[in-house]
């Protein structure tokens, strides 16, 4: 089963930003500004929900900085994986539960 539509929305906006900017570094507050599609407000803790499911698979790769921000960045070789989560919405088979999807 897929996550949530929110989380699969972020995760897939994430994913075609970080095509398009592959050396893209932000924190939380800058991804839902500039990475996902205008006009989309997403809680908090659903942006933390998609971007902790891309890093659960190796997509994406988590900064944490000397004061505790948290920065997002595409993990070397995650190219592949985000291209494909970006033109289909999906991800291999069963992949979205391995990443904790319901």
């Amino acid at each position: 089963m897929r996550p949530d539509a929110p989380i699969a929305e972020i995760a897939r906006g994430v994913a075609c930003y970080l095509c398009k900017n592959p050396c893209a570094c932000d924190g939380r507050d800058a991804i839902a500004r500039w990475w996902l599609a205008p006009g989309h407000v997403y809680g908090d803790a659903d942006i933390e929900r998609a971007m902790g499911l891309l890093v659960g698979r190796g997509l994406v790769r988590e900064i944490h900085a000397v004061d505790g921000r948290v920065r997002y960045a595409m993990r070397e070789g995650g190219l592949p994986g985000l291209q494909s989560l970006c033109r289909t919405g999906e991800l291999p088979c069963g992949e979205w539960r391995a990443m904790g999807g319901r």
